[in-house]
């Protein structure tokens, strides 16, 4: 004759029920043989399985994960004290009234964390064997290597002072072009205190302080020019060159900078562009003639 105990939650030792939850969140190794469901306790062992949170599935992750590349003796460590504590509630329950299915239950899980110890210590020793491979491989080269270590730091450092000269290329030009709104509106100011303003005929003045704190002057229109523009315009126009059209920061032309003051200005520099790259032609045109 045979009974069966169907345990419910409240009939469970509170320790218990925290220890199993523990257990759930324990990190599991899984591998290719063995899926990670099969190595959960079967649903009809207490009669109502314990809850695994969405918390404890994220911690088997991160083990997972972590052990396909490095095991640590922290995380050995800490299956181990999951062993010492299921250890030390079978000793609690078995002076209990604990059913003999708990106890098996409790059992298996004994049996499961020991191999899973047992084999995070393989892996731990191939992966110290591994280690030590490969500071026998890297020695005979480590001349070469500290030298590789140094042409990378000096590139690096290059290329971080090019960073920085770019950075305060840029806040100059930004201050550059402030300075410049406000010499505008000094204009401006002035060109209204001096009563000429600009009306709509501009044919009938030519000259004056137009609305918006434009001014035209010597047959041209000046005024500011967004500092935010240019700029997007500037990182545009080096990403369509070098990267291409399809890129992210290719971008299209801020509609701002389609003003006549905002044109005068690309313009020239357009033209100090185009006299630099001829005057660095012409003096390498030079040196070669020379050599």
């Amino acid at each position: 004759m045979s009974i069966t105990i169907n345990l419910k939650p409240e009939h469970i030792p509170a320790e218990l029920c925290g220890l199993l939850e523990t257990y759930e969140a324990a990190p599991t190794l899984s591998t290719p043989s063995t899926p990670r469901s099969a190595t959960r306790p079967p649903a009809s062992a207490l009669g109502q399985r314990t809850r695994m949170t969405k918390r404890s599935d994220n911690v088997v992750k991160e083990f997972d994960m972590t052990v396909s590349h490095n095991i640590t003796d922290a995380e050995i460590s800490v299956v181990e004290e999951q062993i010492a504590k299921l250890r030390a509630t079978v000793e609690r329950l078995e002076s209990g009234n604990a059913s003999p299915d708990t106890l098996r239950d409790i059992d298996r899980r004994q049996a499961r964390l020991h191999a899973r110890v047992s084999e995070m210590r393989k892996r731990k020793a191939a992966q110290e064997t591994a280690r030590v491979a490969r500071l026998t491989a890297e020695e005979p080269h480590a001349a070469e290597l500290e030298e590789s270590v140094q042409q990378l730091d000096r590139s690096r450092r290059k290329a971080a002072q090019a960073v920085r000269s770019a950075q305060n290329a840029m806040e100059r030009l930004l201050a550059a072009l402030d300075a410049h709104a406000m010499d505008v509106e000094s204009v401006h100011g002035r060109l209204l205190e001096l009563g000429l303003p600009l009306a709509d005929d501009v044919a009938l003045y030519g000259l004056g302080a137009a609305e918006k704190g434009a001014v035209r002057l010597d047959g041209e229109w000046w005024g500011p020019v967004p500092p935010d523009a240019v700029l997007t315009e500037l990182v545009g126009c080096l990403a369509r060159k070098r990267f291409g059209l399809g890129h992210r920061l290719a971008l299209r032309p801020d509609g701002r900078l389609s003003t006549e003051p905002a044109r005068a200005l690309l313009k020239l520099v357009d033209q100090r562009r185009s006299d630099t790259e001829g005057g660095q032609a012409t003096g390498a045109r030079a040196g070669d003639r020379a050599a």
